[in-house]
Order: structure tokens, then sequence, then C-alpha cells
């Protein structure tokens, strides 16, 4: 399967459909707006007791990511699951907050914006929205050149299979 693949791939008609979907996700990126992050005002919120704190590490070839996935117990009973990134926290910071009541800003896929205990915020809204809305933006910048390497990359394909034709 895999021979396969890369036969198609080192292949004139492989750097053009490579080239096409460069291009693509280049267009997708660039269009894409990245003011589209919620509003406080339309964000979910939940207090409760924080239960429950669990690192977990998902490893992929590469890279891996480390989350915090956050265990709560509001007034109602039922226990809600929140993730966190490790970038937003430290380690030390949620284990002081195991036990601890605490309010919590989500988005529907259970993202935490906001999150405070008593009087203290741990994670302000203001700054996770700014670090998200400069990650969009970095990625709206670098689009044009994903874009322009899917298109040198089309344009390769192109040359090379002229020349295999001649």
């Amino acid at each position: 399967m895999l021979h396969w693949i890369l036969r198609l791939i080192f292949r004139p008609v492989g750097f053009i459909v490579t080239g096409l979907a460069a291009m693509g996700l280049g267009g997708y990126v660039f269009v894409s707006d990245p003011t589209d992050l919620p509003t406080k005002a339309s964000l979910k919120q939940v207090s409760g007791v924080l239960e429950q704190a669990t690192k977990i590490t998902t490893k992929r070839r590469v890279t891996s990511t480390v989350n915090y996935e956050l265990e709560v117990r509001p007034a109602s009973g039922e226990n809600l699951k929140f993730k966190l990134p490790e970038r937003e926290i430290a380690e030390a910071q949620v284990r002081a907050l195991v036990g601890e009541p605490l309010s919590i800003l989500y988005s529907a896929s259970s993202d935490v914006w906001e999150l405070t205990t008593g009087k203290n915020t741990v994670i302000s809204y203001d700054t996770t929205r700014s670090k998200r809305q400069q990650s969009a933006e970095e990625m709206k910048a670098a689009s044009p050149y994903v874009g322009l390497g899917g298109l040198l990359t089309m344009l390769a394909g192109f040359f090379w299979r002229s020349r295999r034709a001649a």
C-alpha cells in the first residue's frame, strides 16, 4: 500500500494533486475568519468542586500534546469533564485546585476559557481569547506561503509531465 502511494506521489500527477491540495488548504485558512471566537456572553458557566484532574498525553509520531482533564461536580450532582491544555496552566496549579470550589466558563466543545476559584482568576477569558486569536492570525499569515508552495509543486508536476512527453 505504501509503495503504491509513494509511486503515485513521486510522479507528475502526484505532484499536481499534492500542489492542488496545498493550494486549497492555504486558501481555506486564508479565507477563514479568526474572529469567530466565542464572546464571553455566549459561553456556558458551571460552578462546582474539582473532583479529579488527570494529565493526558497524546502521542503521535513526531509530536505529543499534553492536556488536563478536569472533572467537576456541580450542585446538580452529575460530573462534567473539561479539557485544558498544559500550556495554559502549570501542573502544580492543577494539583492545588483539586478539592477546591471553582467556576468555569467553557465552550460547546468543553474547552475552558476562564477558570476562577473564589476571588482568584487562574485563567482569564481575555488572556485565553488573545492567545487563541494570535494563533489564528499567525496561521492566516502563513497561509499564502502554503498556497504558493502548492502552486510551485503543481507547476513542477506540469513541467515534469511535459518533459516526459517530449
